[in-house]
């Protein structure tokens, strides 16, 4: 069985010798001391302050291609795949909500959609008329955009 380089410790596959090693050298060179087992410590998330979510959709306003996915991810909470997976079919302008049906992923250098891995991601979420607003104008903005091709 292949061994740490550092601590020695036996590792059930010669797939984890670099990664062992490496955790094992990360912890030396910034703590001094190994801790055999344990992983890097978790990076607390960063959040937007109010100022910086007001500049950031300032920045964005009406820029057709940056407003709706910023707006629809500060503003509404949806996660990258998500966003990239909305259909018009999936927003109800007259009840003002989306419903989550599909996610945009890549896999193995292909595109695919696919429905949410959980029931929890599966949602209809409520939005506001500004929120609408946006998407309107990106819908007629982008449906101007297919007519010229």
């Amino acid at each position: 069985m292949p061994l740490c380089f550092y601590c020695q410790q036996k590792l059930p596959s010669p797939h984890n010798i670099h990664y062992r090693s490496f955790v094992c050298l990360y912890l030396f060179r910034n703590n001094n001391t190994h801790l055999p087992g344990t992983k890097f410590p978790h990076k607390e998330q960063q959040i937007l302050t109010i100022e910086q979510v007001t500049q950031l959709l300032e920045l964005v306003k009406g820029k057709w291609y940056y407003e709706v996915p910023v707006v629809l991810g500060v503003l509404v909470g949806l996660r990258h795949g998500e966003i990239l997976g909305l259909r018009w079919t999936d927003i109800d302008f007259v009840n003002k909500t989306i419903t989550i049906a599909n996610t945009q992923q890549k896999v193995k250098g292909e595109v695919i959609f696919k429905e949410p891995k959980t029931a929890k991601s599966r949602r209809t979420i409520a939005i506001t008329d500004d929120i609408i607003d946006v998407l309107k104008r990106h819908k007629k903005i982008t449906s101007s955009i297919k007519i010229s091709l």
